[in-house]
């Protein structure tokens, strides 16, 4: 595949990151993909697709499949449920026919979804032998964090994570009972199996995940799943496909399970840059930015924002003072861009703002909260060569006044 005109898009330096990562699961990969269209739908109000609201993703078995036709083929959700449903019945994946050092998108998807017991371990020259990645890490959040850390240093803690799963059932949470079905019963192959099955379970590793977590970052973390009725479909039950899908669009309509990720990416598509360096004036020190939308919005998705935006009466609590998000809509709607100002005692002092109104509860926008220090260092603002942005810092970084000697008098 050509990788001529492929656009790129920078994450700002002060924003953070937001996470997806999709549990394994053969065709009940259908369940993450209707939860994420009904999540999509959310955002079509702004013209604006699942795949801008995202800087970091990854899948494991379906789930990267799911991942490759939605942020590197760029499908919407709808034409990914269509390929997906005809992938499940007949699986046929195109090879690449150059570079043949490089891993194409077939060979990554021949990769996550080699499950055991219904396809050969995939071969690649030069890299090596691969299975699906269910049987490590069919929930991939915990890799995903991993690997975030690695690539983003500064950024190891994501401004949200959404962990989507492939549906489970109660019985995978019940005590286990002494009788027909019961381990002491089963014979060893049989009790080994099934110990394995419920160590790949992605509920299971959410929770063991969930509650190793600081009690102050679990409201960044969101977990969609689907409690299945009935008996559990194998991950090659083409029949039980379709009743995972109505199930799932049910569950989406009804419970009200995407408004915490729904507003968790409102809140993070904000994020906040100095103008300057801060001045230190009367003992304190005077900041001066900017919150911008890292959204890239079309017009008319502007329109709609600022005019959602100005009827939910929303605004921004910038170290605990109001102010408002749009105080009127211009003619031209110019990208969103609001002035903000305030002081701080040290540069080591951390500012935090969050949003209120358009979400129902306040959320802290996108890289905070951080220092004064970290966001100065992040802009390059006192770099000897000028800033980022190719402009000069003429002001060095301020510092606190020496206070005077007193001379003594004779």
């Amino acid at each position: 595949m050509p990788h001529v005109g492929l656009p790129v898009r920078l994450i700002p330096p002060t924003a953070g990151i937001r996470l997806l990562a999709l549990d394994g699961g053969g065709v009940r990969g259908i369940i993450p993909l209707v939860l994420l269209q009904n999540l999509e739908g959310s955002l079509h109000k702004w013209n604006i697709p699942l795949s801008e609201t995202f800087d970091f993703v990854c899948g494991t078995s379906a789930g990267g499949l799911v991942i490759i036709g939605l942020f590197l083929m760029k499908w919407d959700a709808g034409t990914c449920i269509g390929k997906f449903e005809k992938l499940a019945e007949r699986y046929d994946v195109i090879r690449a026919h150059k570079s043949e050092h490089d891993v194409s998108i077939s060979d990554a998807a021949s990769c996550t979804s080699a499950a055991p017991w219904y396809f050969k371990p995939k071969s690649i020259k030069h890299v090596g032998t691969f299975q699906d990645g269910g049987l490590q890490h069919n929930n991939p959040l915990s890799i995903a964090l991993w690997e975030l850390k690695h690539l983003w240093a500064s950024k190891a803690t994501p401004d949200f994570a959404l962990s989507v799963g492939t549906g489970y059932t109660d019985s995978l949470f019940s005590k286990t009972t002494i009788g027909g079905q019961s381990p002491v019963k089963d014979r060893f192959i049989a009790r080994v199996l099934n110990t394995f099955m419920k160590s790949l379970d992605g509920e299971k590793i959410w929770k063991e995940f969930y509650n190793s977590l600081p009690e102050d970052s679990r409201n960044r973390f969101h977990r969609i799943n689907l409690m299945v009725k009935g008996t559990e479909p194998a991950i090659d039950d083409l029949a039980g496909m379709l009743t995972l899908k109505t199930q799932a669009q049910d569950y989406a309509r009804a419970s009200g399970s995407l408004q915490p990720a729904l507003d968790s990416i409102v809140a993070s598509s904000f994020y906040y840059e100095m103008e300057d360096m801060p001045v230190f004036a009367n003992g304190l020190y005077h900041c001066v930015g900017h919150i911008f939308c890292r959204l890239p919005l079309p017009q008319e998705g502007r329109r709609r924002l600022y005019t959602e935006l100005m009827s939910t009466s929303s605004y921004f609590i910038v170290l605990g003072h109001p102010v408002a998000c749009i105080e009127r809509i211009t003619k031209n709607l110019p990208m969103f861009k609001r002035r903000v100002q305030f002081t701080l005692g040290s540069l080591d002092d951390n500012i935090n703002i969050t949003l209120r109104g358009i979400v129902p509860t306040p959320l802290t926008i996108s890289g905070l909260p951080k220092t004064a220090r970290q966001l100065i260092d992040l802009q390059g603002l006192y770099a000897p060569f000028g800033r980022m942005d190719y402009t000069r810092a003429e002001r060095c970084l301020p510092q606190i006044p020496l206070k005077r000697k007193r001379s003594n008098m004779f």
